[in-house]
């Protein structure tokens, strides 16, 4: 597998390390190496169709450089199908090659063929639309160079891939340089963090996309933002002055990346839609939202399963213009008005409850009771909006709110159906799955803001948990509402007599709630038969009602007769779903062939709406006919204004000709200027010459100096270190000599004392020396040799002649050679020398 054609390994040579190809080498119609180890790194920049040549060469010589096929059936005529969609032949491969390598498969003929069909079928117009075809990071490289080299596409749908993070950065590289795109689908492709940074930093600098979609839709490849996103999300808003919509559900933003959109909408002027469902964004993230909406022109809002709370949505309540309800509530959220105004306020809230409670929809009364009730309701009503009318509260733009699945209880709801009563902007309202637990208090709100509201057009309060007396309240309120046309209460249990009164609501001609409900959704309500026959009387006296849902519900063959009556007499319902009923197939048939005849009506009433379109065009017609008398009175205004316009002209003209006068004498000045500036820039390149050479020779000078200066201190460094080194020496020896010192004046002493004694022994040798010589010189007569010793011989006798008895004839005197004294005389003289000795010894130490 890594042995690769030298032709083809030359050819990938060529290709630049930024393009971001696959360089791997891989035998013929199989995807390389790396692509199958699917690890991509972002792109440096938008690849070129050369560098695609090289990279898919392998598949595209597999491929046919002819798309025409028959698309359309062998019986019609070949289609070009690269001409039909406006994108290049090459291109085209190039998409098929990349797509082949994403799937890990070969290029066939025959995928070729099924390929160019498909993108007939899909890409032929305006919409460049790849939705689910397995779309990777090989082939978005083809898809990105289509779009950089064609005008025509205005939307790309790339939902349901597996771009990645590669694939939405390329997609984010070429956003800069396209301004046809309108609108982006890129939801379900496994973004990360990295690739939806790129593609929010192109979308920033882009100037035509005005809808965007990164939804994490179901499955494995969810596009996963994290709250690391938050930056760049907030540049992306709070600068792109085009973007209007923006799809964000299940990307797991949290509190953080909501904090950051808050800001960027701050300062935002288009984005009208934003869909944040399913983020975690909790308390904190919807309370940066509502403080946000007063600042942005927002329209639709998607909060859904955001688990907000009853504490959520009290914050947001307040911010869509809520007011407290109790003198409590309003002491602890600092409502700024007077207490004559709260105390208004409450009292008419109040009085407008207890009038629609009063209201019996299901008893027979006199037309003077209905009227009565009626007028009751709207004195009531009147008293509400003037006490609100007194309170300044600012309301955002918001037209569309869903807060469906958020664990709020009927506290928070409650709150979000109090700002009907100010908010006159809001048009849609979903509060699904706030659990209202069946109270007797769960309708109260509706009943004090639905009478006083007439711009929601559409309430959803799905699985609410409403119960009877909820759906009760509710149908009092519905009836008299004047704005309200869609309403679901799909999951919401309820008897025989909530659905009395609901049908009560419907089919009363004299209230207003009547006439204007167009859709009513009660699905999944667990109706039984006589519920059923009860709403099929309501719907047979309604003539506004387009469309009913009873599917899933427990209705049988007389709630299924009511309902075909109804419908003999009921000529506008176009819509009724009886599913997962027991309802007798023949009987749903009739009802099917009974809302045909009624869609048939209704096309033949559309003559009689032209003809009123007609009417509105002919009164368009006399305006047109005043505004064109008043183009003509504009027209001769504007001739008075062009020939004031030529004055201004030729006064204009004459200044541009005293301009370039001035000008071209200001150019002669600019010339000798510039010849000025070129010899100052001369002499100062010459300065700067000779400041160079002095410099360079002061820093050569300073050089030497300061070489100098090292090589003396380096001397003096080693002179004190040699001082130091003898001062150690010196003060070694100082503490040696001292000891030795000690040691010789010990010894001197000592000698002195031996001095002394040796002097008296010498003064007691002398003195003996001296009666010796006395002695000797008194007996000297009497030794021989007198006072010579030489003189002393001892005659000694040999032993032969002792044995012969002869006799020595030697001198007498000759005898004796020893004196005996003599010993006596040498001992004396050599007893001294020890004193000697020790004087001897003193010299030296004195000496020393």
């Amino acid at each position: 597998l890594r042995k690769a054609p030298r032709a083809q390994g030359e050819a990938m040579a060529e290709v630049s390390p930024g393009d971001d190809l696959y360089l791997s080498a891989a035998p013929e119609g199989f995807p390389p190496v790396s692509a199958r180890r699917r690890t991509v790194a972002l792109p440096a920049r938008l690849p070129t169709l050369e560098n695609l040549e090289r990279h898919f060469e392998a598949e595209l010589r597999r491929m046919s450089p002819n798309w025409t096929f028959n698309v359309n059936g062998a019986a019609n005529a070949p289609v070009d199908v690269a001409d039909a969609v406006g994108v290049p032949p090459m291109v085209l491969g190039v998409i098929l090659a990349g797509k082949c390598r994403d799937q890990l498969i070969p290029v066939t003929a025959e995928r070729q063929k099924r390929f160019a069909e498909w993108i007939h079928a899909h890409c032929a117009s305006l919409w460049l639309n790849f939705q689910e075809v397995g779309v990777g990071p090989e082939c978005v490289k083809g898809v990105v160079l289509a779009l950089t080299s064609n005008d025509r596409f205005t939307s790309l749908n790339l939902a349901c891939n597996a771009l990645g993070d590669s694939g939405g950065a390329l997609v984010g590289k070429m956003l800069p340089e396209n301004n046809t795109l309108v609108q982006l689908d890129l939801s379900g492709n496994g973004l990360g963090c990295i690739g939806a940074t790129a593609l929010f930093e192109g979308l920033r600098r882009n100037r035509s996309v005005t809808s965007v979609d990164l939804s994490a839709r179901c499955g494995s490849l969810r596009n996963q933002l994290t709250r690391q996103c938050g930056d760049s999300l907030e540049k992306l808003v709070a600068t792109n002055p085009v973007l209007a919509k923006l799809s964000l559900p299940g990307t797991r933003l949290g509190a953080e990346g909501t904090v950051c959109i808050a800001r960027g909408l701050s300062g935002n002027s288009s984005l009208l839609s934003l869909d944040l469902a399913n983020n975690e964004l909790g308390l904190k993230g919807v309370v940066a939202l509502a403080d946000a909406l007063g600042s942005c022109i927002l329209e639709e809002l998607n909060l859904s399963e955001n688990r907000l709370g009853d504490e959520g949505l009290v914050a947001l309540a307040a911010r869509l213009g809520a007011l407290p309800r109790s003198a409590e509530a309003a002491s602890s959220t600092g409502w700024g008005q007077s207490e004559a105004v709260k105390a208004s306020y409450q009292e008419s809230c109040a009085s407008l409850q207890q009038a629609v409670a009063d209201v019996d929809l299901v008893a027979a009364h006199s037309e003077d009771t209905r009227s009565h009730d009626v007028d009751r309701i709207a004195g009531a009503a009147a008293q509400l909006t003037k006490a609100v009318a007194a309170v300044s509260v600012p309301v955002p733009r918001l037209r569309v709110l869903l807060l469906a699945n958020n664990g709020a209880t009927m506290t928070g709801a409650s709150r979000v159906q109090d700002c009907l009563q100010v908010n006159s902007v809001l048009e849609r309202l979903s509060l699904d799955q706030a659990e209202h637990k069946e109270q007797a208090q769960c309708a109260l709100s509706l009943m004090a803001s639905l009478p006083l509201n007439s711009t929601l057009r559409s309430l959803s309060l799905e699985k609410c948990g409403l119960g009877s007396v909820g759906v009760k309240g509710l149908a009092k309120a519905l009836a008299f509402n004047t704005g309200l046309e869609v309403l679901s209460l799909r999951g919401n249990r309820f008897d025989e007599e909530a659905a009395a009164a609901l049908a009560a609501a419907l089919g009363t001609a004299g209230t207003p709630g009547a006439r204007s409900l167009r859709q009513l959704n009660l699905s999944s309500c667990h109706l039984d038969d006589s519920c059923g026959v009860l709403l099929a009387k309501g719907l047979a006296a309604n003539v506004a009602l387009e469309g009913l849902q009873l599917r899933d519900n427990l209705l049988r063959e007389g709630a299924g007769r009511a309902l075909l009556e109804a419908l003999n007499r009921h000529t506008g319902l176009l819509v009724l779903s009886l599913e997962l009923n027991s309802i007798d197939l023949r009987c749903q048939a009739q009802i099917s062939r009974l809302l045909a005849r009624n869609a048939r009506l209704r096309e033949k009433q559309r003559p009689q709406r032209y003809t009123k379109r007609i009417g509105e065009l002919l009164v368009c017609q006399r305006e047109v006919g005043v505004l064109t008398s008043t183009l003509n009175r504009n027209l001769a205004l504007k001739r008075k204004m062009r020939l004031k316009q030529a004055v201004a002209l030729q006064m204009l003209r004459d200044a541009e000709e005293e301009e370039r006068a001035k000008q071209q004498w200001l150019e002669e000045e600019l010339v000798k200027v510039e010849a000025d500036r070129r010899e100052m820039e001369t002499q100062a390149a010459e300065a700067q010459d000779r400041l160079r050479t002095v410099v360079s020779e002061g820093d050569y000078g300073a050089k030497q100096t300061r070489v100098r200066i090292e090589s003396i201190e380096e001397q003096i460094r080693r002179h004190k270190k040699h001082i130091r080194h003898v001062e150690r020496q010196l003060q070694q020896f100082e503490a040696e000599a001292g000891k030795e010192l000690d040691v010789l004046q010990q010894e001197l002493d000592r000698a002195e004392n031996a001095r002394s004694s040796a002097s008296n022994y010498a003064s007691v040798a002398r003195r003996n020396l001296d009666s010796f010589a006395a002695s000797l010189k008194s007996i000297e007569g009497e030794i021989a040799g007198g006072s010579d010793p030489r003189q002393r011989f001892e005659e000694r006798v040999q032993p032969a002649e002792v044995s012969s008895g002869r006799r020595s004839h030697a001198p007498r005197n000759a005898s004796r050679a020893i004196h005996q004294p003599a010993p006596q005389a040498t001992r004396k003289s050599q007893a001294p020398r020890p004193r000697s000795g020790r004087a001897s010894t003193m010299t030296r130490a004195k000496s020393r």
